[in-house]
């Protein structure tokens, strides 16, 4: 932190391998990127309980992907 204004680490999915969970307790915040259409719901529930257990700082979810030319339900 003397040295850089932000340092980003891409790390392995959660759900693959546990480093992520290591290298999140010294971490000033966490971003989950899904795809839509590809990331399975069972994922999100994953994100969730990782929030409400605070076991990742500040977790944040971009979804990236999102073809809005096509109708869906939901907020765009």
């Amino acid at each position: 932190k003397k040295h850089f204004d932000y340092v980003i680490m891409d790390t392995a999915p959660i759900g693959m391998v546990t480093d992520t969970l290591l290298i999140g307790r010294v971490a000033d915040l966490s971003v989950y990127v899904c795809r839509a259409d590809y990331t399975h719901k069972a994922e999100y529930t994953l994100i969730n309980e990782l929030s409400m257990e605070k076991k990742l700082p500040n977790l944040c979810t971009v979804i990236n992907g999102v073809d809005l030319k096509k109708r869906k339900y939901g907020y765009y």
